[in-house]
């Protein structure tokens, strides 16, 4: 009788998998990262709540140093007269508890999660079959 076999992945650093498998693949992970951060901050505009604006025109994302990580952010802030320097207000958006919440940034991640990995694991294999 066959037994299942299950493959065991192991997470790899940025800089264990350029040991690995050189600049060549290392570049090709990042553009792959930043195109589906592209993607995500997408249908994270095209799902936030629209009143102004101003929330869907704040989404932005910066990478790290060396390009391996994405922050994506939202710099949108309420102004009034007791806080002049204003305040963030889309996690109050987000994740309301005393009026409905709209949530957009985490379904968006959430819904571009296979993306993610398919896009890396493509792109892996095809800079690792160029440097072969």
């Amino acid at each position: 009788m066959p037994v299942a076999r299950h493959r065991e992945f192991k997470t790899v650093s940025s800089k264990e998998m350029y040991q690995r498998f050189g600049n060549h693949a290392m570049e090709a992970a990042k553009k792959a990262v930043a195109q589906v951060a592209v993607n995500i901050i997408q249908d994270a505009k095209s799902r936030a709540f629209v009143r102004t604006g101003r929330l869907r025109n704040s989404l932005k994302m910066y990478p790290n140093r060396d390009g391996t990580k994405i922050k994506i952010v939202d710099e949108a802030k309420a102004y009034n007269k007791k806080k002049p320097n204003g305040i963030y207000y889309a996690s109050i958006i987000e994740f309301a508890k005393k009026r409905k919440s709209h949530p957009f940034l985490y379904p968006a991640r959430k819904a571009h999660s296979q993306e993610i990995r398919d896009a890396l694991i493509d792109a892996l294999r095809s800079a690792i079959a160029e440097s072969k």
